[in-house]
């Protein structure tokens, strides 16, 4: 018969442990037909094949639609989660603030066809010299694509005419939103930063598709 022998005060008692798991973000899906996202028609603006650098690239939406198209796409990203969701689409991901790094550090030895900020400028102190540097790392003939929540929407101009001035948690009035920009705001900020802007397309919403209650 054997007796169990009591613990010492002194022993340890041994539990595995796993490593912590980033929780993937789940990533929407670009609608080719839906012509009337930012998205579908950033995607569409690029030819199959480019070489594509997404500053503020999310988890990865564009991304993801862009290597099916047979892009290769580089991403920038500020939130780890994102970033890390994004690897999973990009031929490689910086996670880094776009205001805090040179383009032209990070990516030397590389140019891109087409430099994206899509929903990106607005949360930026200073928009125009983010956008300016890009340039440095544009291969010859290519392109900045960015897209930008218009202030001026009807839904904000009736909020204002009833007295209210309210941040959201997304949508026109999102409360990470540094700067807001109306058609001719936009145009002399790429002219500022150096570009000449070739075409303008717009995704609409009515009054009532807003996150503003009117």
């Amino acid at each position: 018969m054997h007796h169990a022998t009591p613990a010492r005060e002194d022993e340890s008692t041994v539990i595995p442990l796993r490593s912590r798991v980033v929780p993937e973000i789940p990533v929407a899906t670009v609608d080719p037909n839906d012509l009337n996202s930012p998205h579908t028609l950033a995607a569409l603006s690029i030819p199959p094949g480019s070489t594509v650098l997404d500053v503020g690239c999310g988890p990865g939406v564009v991304a993801r639609a862009l290597t099916a198209r047979g892009c290769k796409v580089w991403g920038l990203e500020i939130d780890p989660a994102r970033a890390t969701s994004a690897r999973n689409h990009c031929v490689e991901v910086l996670e880094a603030d776009v205001e805090a790094v040179s383009l032209s550090e990070e990516f030397a030895g590389r140019s891109f066809d087409t430099v994206l900020f899509l929903d990106v400028l607005e949360h930026l102190r200073d928009p125009r010299a983010a956008l300016a540097g890009a340039d440095a790392v544009l291969a010859p003939g290519g392109s900045v694509l960015l897209s930008v929540p218009n202030v001026t929407h009807g839904a904000l101009r009736l909020e204002l005419l009833s007295g209210k001035f309210r941040y959201r948690a997304s949508g026109l009035l999102d409360r990470g939103h540094l700067r807001f920009f109306d058609a001719e705001g936009l145009d002399a900020l790429v002219r500022q930063a150096g570009f000449r802007p070739e075409a303008r397309l717009r995704v609409m919403r009515r009054r009532d598709q807003t996150e503003v209650d009117v």
